[in-house]
């Protein structure tokens, strides 16, 4: 058995989503994940004695995020949970770029810079005897310890399109536009044929099916042929927006709570919109946005 302390400034300090425990390679492996009304988390493992905990946690401005600690071993005193999760991506961010090969970085490299930021701050955590500022170091280092991961992957990113186009120019494709079905003008029409080859037709549920029965194709049916007869390869959707205010009509978020009619609603969605353009287009953006769990509450109980 594992325990974590919580930071009580955590807003999510009190539930546990997607909670789940992994071992070497992180493969999940059976166990109980629990927290108390004091924040403690307690994890038991069947079959392990070490194990990391995975859970989705406020990770600050980067938002909630599935995050995990490395793999611990039992024992009587607590860890807590923000120092092990900020210890576990600061490891990531070796890991990484031994794997990408990235140890020639220089010092002045933002990446570089702020993952040692968060290392020291990480450091201060580890000394500190007061319990609600080790918890304050310990997110500061974890916030950082993201930052650094998103800026070592740009930079990775920058090496490979260096050494891409040193051999070749960009393809044409590489450049594309998304555009509004409500808009149809003649000058909107020559930009995109002009600059882009590939185009993004976005497919809002609300403005296809407002309501129940009642459909409304005509601005999407006219950006399909329009680009299908000008050539481009067209990316469709999301076709269903669990991330937009307005990406689900109101009477399917009605089915929210009955997940039989509100999955048969997605389903015939799906398969008429797939029915109707499927020749025309060359990548499908299915769902966006499912995992916010924000404007339609889904629910495994």
């Amino acid at each position: 058995m594992i325990r974590f302390t919580t930071c009580s400034s955590n807003p999510y300090s009190t539930e546990l989503v997607n909670a789940h425990l992994l071992t070497r390679d992180n493969q999940v492996i059976h166990g109980s994940v629990a927290i108390d009304g004091n924040g403690v988390v307690t994890a038991t493992a069947q079959g392990h004695s070490n194990f990391a905990l995975s859970l989705l946690y406020d990770a600050g401005e980067a938002g909630r995020l599935m995050l995990q600690t490395s793999i611990l071993p039992e024992r009587e005193e607590p860890y807590v949970l923000s120092l092990e999760l900020a210890r576990h991506r600061i490891k990531l961010f070796l890991d990484q770029c031994e794997n990408w090969s990235l140890f020639g970085l220089s010092d002045e490299n933002p990446a570089v810079q702020t993952w040692e930021e968060s290392r020291l701050i990480f450091t201060k955590a580890l000394v500190c005897t007061d319990e609600a500022k080790q918890a304050e170091l310990a997110r500061k280092a974890l916030e950082l310890s993201i930052i650094a991961s998103e800026r070592l992957t740009m930079a990775h990113a920058q090496i490979l399109l260096h050494r891409r186009y040193a051999h070749k120019p960009a393809s044409s494709s590489t450049i594309g536009v998304a555009i509004g079905s409500s808009r149809f003008d003649e000058p909107l029409r020559k930009l995109i044929n002009a600059n882009a080859d590939i185009v993004t037709i976005q497919m809002k549920w609300t403005d296809i099916e407002p309501e129940e029965g009642k459909f409304s194709w005509g601005a999407i049916d006219r950006w399909v042929k329009w680009a299908r007869d000008n050539k481009k390869n067209i990316i469709a959707g999301p076709l269903i927006d669990f991330a937009a205010v307005d990406g689900i009509p109101p009477w399917v978020k009605e089915k929210e709570h009955d997940y039989s009619l509100f999955r048969d609603a997605c389903y015939d969605h799906l398969e008429r919109v797939i029915q109707r353009y499927g020749v025309a287009v060359s990548f499908w953006n299915v769902v966006s946005g499912i995992n916010l769990n924000r404007h339609v509450r889904l629910s495994l109980a």
